[in-house]
Order: C-alpha cells, then sequence, then structure tokens
C-alpha cells in the first residue's frame, strides 16, 4: 500500500530536531495514517510496539538529517510516497 505524506510548515515549526516522535516527517505521517508513528534510522514506525516498519525514500532521510542538524531555518515542506508492506 502506498501512502501519500505531506509535510507542512505546520509540521516543521511543531517538529522537534533529533526527537523520534515528535520531528516533522513522524509528526506528517501519523497524520497521513491517523495514528501513531516514529522516525528512526531510515525508517518509520507505524505502531508503539515496532513491530511495522516502513522505509522511508531518500528525499525523506536527507529532510530528516538536515533538521536534525541545522533546523527549520534549512528545510521547506515537502511531499512523498510511503510504501506499507
Amino acid at each position: 500500500m502506498r501512502i501519500k505524506v505531506e509535510v507542512t510548515q505546520e509540521h516543521i515549526e511543531k517538529g522537534l530536531q533529533s526527537n523520534v516522535a515528535d520531528c516533522p516527517i513522524a509528526l506528517a505521517v501519523a497524520q497521513a495514517v491517523g495514528g501513531y508513528a516514529c522516525a528512526h534510522g531510515g525508517g518509520i514506525y507505524l505502531d508503539p510496539i515496532h513491530s511495522m516498519r516502513a522505509n522511508l525514500p531518500w528525499r525523506a532521510r536527507v529532510f530528516m538529517g538536515r533538521f536534525d542538524r541545522r533546523g527549520k531555518r534549512w528545510v521547506k515542506p515537502f511531499k512523498f510516497w510511503l510504501v506499507v508492506p
């Protein structure tokens, strides 16, 4: 299944650097799936016990690294497709 994820300026503003559950990617995915999301190590966990994991596309990984290292001023809203197994 493919899910369209949109990281908005609101997600960026609310997001916290180096926080797996409250980074902009996790906030956007949680909104898209209507539930839990936790971004970690190039992937996103979609359940609290971390049994369902989807790989993040390269563009989302680059965004996460830039956001964590440099902060909100260095990233922009974008969209990506998340492939959920």
